[in-house]
């Protein structure tokens, strides 16, 4: 299983650069930084953990994870090429 993560809409409509979001979370006491930031505001990432980066990003930005729309889960078509040999 992997993570299809969207974040691209939701940081457009907040009208922040990835500096700005990055700066406001470590005021907040988070520490990330603008390059993680832009990796999610750039486009689709696709990962096999969700982490807390993510939970935090979708709670800044006001958009619920569990939304297909922002995190899909999607299928790791090697784990299932591994399961079919099995």
């Amino acid at each position: 299983m992997q993570f299809k993560i969207n974040l691209k809409p939701a940081h457009e409509n907040m009208g922040l650069s990835a500096y700005e979001v990055a700066k406001r979370l470590r005021s907040d006491g988070y520490k990330i930084s603008e390059t993680t930031v832009n990796k999610y505001a750039e486009g689709v990432v696709i990962q096999k953990t969700l982490s807390q980066v993510i939970l935090k990003l979708c709670d800044f930005y006001a958009v619920d994870w569990r939304d297909p729309s922002v995190v899909e889960v999607v299928e790791d078509p090697e784990m299932e090429s591994t399961l079919a040999v099995a």
